[in-house]
């Protein structure tokens, strides 16, 4: 015959034990004691009062030791669901683009993550100080994140970004530490430990049901517990602090009940059309149920819609069905409207009793209800503890519990291992400058942790027995980044135009800091790459050797005779496609520039020369027709320096053109005349006439005068 199991159910409201044996898997109750506590010794499944609580804990043993003949001295027990803290966390790490991502690769994200909701719960917390205030027992995975978009499974992909989003679940180190404390004072030896989501889930949701995803909710007097299964496992719980003892309250208030008198009314709801109730005033009234029922509505659905969130929250989705256990369960219409709120079935919804646990016989004891489950759970798992392991982490021994069976993760998790701390560090990168655009080159990406086991390499998910003996080393640095020119700017771009009317292919070139570079040259950290894009007419024209603002037209002022003046001209002419050029027009390949270096509309000295100075004087000689134009280029200053008329005037010239004297005389004009100044005959006289008067070699002419000189 087996040895006898206690176990123990250390509730806010009662303290319930078992007695009971396991022969051959099935389960059979002895004895059970329920006691309630007289005062507030526990708030939400917390010890508050542990001489109060031990103190009701040993008068339950006692009283099972007389029922059973036993010495009790060991005792099953169980930390309260309501006790759990539950943490969502999303951690996003960048990860080495080139390599595939393992199965190996995804479970050192998820425990990364798991450490840091850890410590972001040592931080936040008020229940001590460092990570070891608590021990994780359980996380699932709600999301997978590649380049910061939901997949379903990273294993296989490639990328830069993986990310994962968990909600995890820790325990408290002193809740533990309590029961320890509750149970030496009742003299007894803590024979096994486990969670009450964990215990119920044992006889509610055998391993048989757990690839359905059912939630459990135990409603007991001051929370509302939750566990889900999914894919063969209990994986996740949460905890709502609200549950029966709103549902009395709301009861107490209509009625002007004492807490006490509420609760009892509350109990009596599920099995009696009427009930007789005795209000503070003195009253003793009978009062239909579904009155009373219906004054709790508003209750139910706000204790309904906050079970019913957090589930969604846990699972994403709606469960498949709800069991609901715990005495706070059994308030009529709650399991209905918890399963409407999910979108379900009402009949989705079950209230789960004794009645139902596999493997359990004998119903003489005092359990009767779904405040049965937990108790009976906790005995029958009572083989199947949460267990504390302890294992050598580095050197260091360190313990932690366990729902499932212990691996590595679970042991660098207790030993405040930070993985990602652990990796290799990145390669540095490099910063450059790619046509004014910033781009940085990163270096290599740094291994893994390496993890030996008992002197074999191991990984996070391998099952670890006692003391095994865990080395963790750090990963490798990365290297340096290197990159050269041709993996930054590949094909230099090249453009094959009709240049004057030839075929002509034009190719950009390469600059690094201003210097000519080829593409199979190193890069280096801070420089700057330039290259042309050859899309427009200014592009190509820089790639020929023609600056953008050879073509543009400037104004060019100057000052002629100190007058101020100004014109519009370009050094050289371009046509595209036969049309004058603009310099954003873009050039595709085919297509035909013409280049004319002489300018466009650049002018001379001889095009801004004045009227009046260049006028020509006309004469008559000897009855023909004489033009004397005045020689000017004699009389012209550029910037100070004797010039040519047929200099080009440049921004900021000084041009000075002086007058020719107004007073032309007869012997002027004899340089245009082809007339011999010596007679033929030595008895000639020359005869001077203006205008029909007798004249001198030093009289003045006018236009339009008439001359004559012969030789008589």
């Amino acid at each position: 015959m087996e040895r006898p199991i206690f176990a123990l159910d250390i509730g806010t409201r009662t303290v319930i034990g078992i007695v009971g044996r396991l022969e051959q898997e099935e389960f059979i109750p002895e004895a059970v004691e329920v006691i309630e506590h007289q005062t507030r010794a526990m708030l939400d499944g917390q010890i508050h009062h542990v001489n109060q609580v031990a103190d009701v804990v040993k008068k339950v043993k006692e009283n099972l030791e007389k029922r059973t003949g036993l010495t009790l001295t060991k005792v099953a027990v169980a930390a309260a669901g309501r006790a759990l803290k539950t943490v969502k966390y999303t951690y996003h790490k960048e990860i080495d683009n080139n390599s595939e991502i393992k199965q190996e690769d995804v479970k050192c994200l998820e425990v990364e993550a798991v450490g840091l909701a850890q410590q972001q719960l040592a931080i936040d917390g008020e229940l001590g100080e460092g990570i070891n205030s608590y021990h994780c027992v359980g996380y699932g995975v709600i999301n997978y994140y590649l380049e910061n978009h939901i997949i379903g499974d990273l294993v296989g992909q490639y990328g830069k970004n993986s990310g994962v989003q968990i909600v995890a679940t820790f325990l408290p180190r002193m809740v533990v530490d309590s029961l320890y404390t509750v149970l030496k004072k009742a003299d007894l030896d803590m024979a096994s430990l486990t969670l009450e989501p964990i215990a119920a889930s044992k006889v509610i949701i055998p391993e048989s049901m757990r690839q359905l995803n059912i939630a459990l909710v135990d409603i007991g007097a001051g929370t509302s517990d939750i566990a889900l299964s999914k894919e063969g496992s209990i994986n996740s719980y949460a905890m709502v602090p609200v549950a029966g003892d709103e549902l009395t309250e709301a009861i107490c208030n209509q009625y002007l009940l004492d807490f006490n008198e509420g609760e009892r009314i509350k109990r009596l709801l599920a099995t009696d059309d009427k009930v007789e109730i005795n209000n503070i005033l003195g009253e003793r009234l009978v009062i239909e149920s579904a009155e009373i029922i219906n004054c709790a509505k508003a209750t139910v659905h706000d204790l309904a819609d906050k079970i019913a969130e957090e589930i969604l929250s846990l699972n994403q989705k709606p469960p498949q069905a709800v069991f609901c256990i715990g005495g706070g369960s059994q308030f009529p219409s709650l399991p209905e409207v918890i399963a409407t709120k999910l979108g379900l079935p009402p009949q989705r919804a079950a209230v789960k009793g004794k009645e139902l646990v596999e493997g359990l016989k004998g119903d003489s004891f005092g359990l009767i209800g779904p405040e049965a489950i937990t108790p009976i759970g906790i005995a029958v798992s009572s083989g199947d503890q949460l267990g504390l392991i302890k294992a050598e982490v580095n050197g260091r021994i360190v313990s932690f519990f366990t729902a499932s069976t212990p691996t590595v993760a679970d042991a660098l998790l207790a030993a405040d291992i930070n993985l990602s701390k652990l990796y290799g560090r990145p390669g540095l990168s490099m910063t450059i400058e790619v046509n004014g655009q910033m781009k940085i080159i990163k270096g290599t990406i740094g291994s893994k942790p390496k993890i030996i086991v008992d002197n074999q390499e191991a990984e996070l998910d391998q099952v670890i027995n006692e003391f095994a003996k865990i080395k963790i080393e750090r990963g490798e640095d990365g290297l340096a980044a290197a990159a050269k020119l041709n993996e930054v700017v590949h094909d230099l771009p090249q453009k094959e135009i009709y240049l004057n009317n030839e075929l002509t292919i034009i190719k950009s070139k390469l600059y690094v800091n201003g210097q000519k570079k080829s593409l199979d040259e190193d890069v280096r950290d801070g420089d700057k790459i330039s290259f042309n894009m050859l899309e427009n007419l200014g592009e190509v024209l820089e790639a020929i050797g023609i600056a953008k603002e050879s073509i543009q037209q400037k104004k060019i002022k100057y000052y002629l005779n100190n007058k101020p003046q100004s014109y519009l001209c370009s050094d050289i002419n371009v046509l595209l496609n036969g049309i004058k050029g603009i310099l954003n027009q873009v050039v595709n390949n085919s297509d035909s520039i013409t280049i004319n270096e002489k300018g466009n509309n650049c002018l001379k000295i001889r095009d801004v020369i004045p009227l009046q100075l260049k006028a020509p004087t006309n004469l008559t000689v000897n009855n023909k027709q004489l033009t004397i134009t005045s020689d000017i280029s004699q009389n012209i200053m550029k910037n100070g320096t004797k010039a040519t008329l047929d200099e080009i005037i440049a921004d900021g010239d000084k041009i000075n053109i002086s007058e020719l004297p107004n007073n032309m005389i007869v012997a002027d004009i004899l340089n245009y005349l082809n007339f011999n100044t010596k007679p033929e005959k030595a008895s000639a006289r020359l005869i001077m006439l203006v205008n029909q008067t007798p004249a001198q070699f030093t009289t003045k002419l006018n236009e339009g005068d008439n001359i004559v000189l012969q030789w008589k």
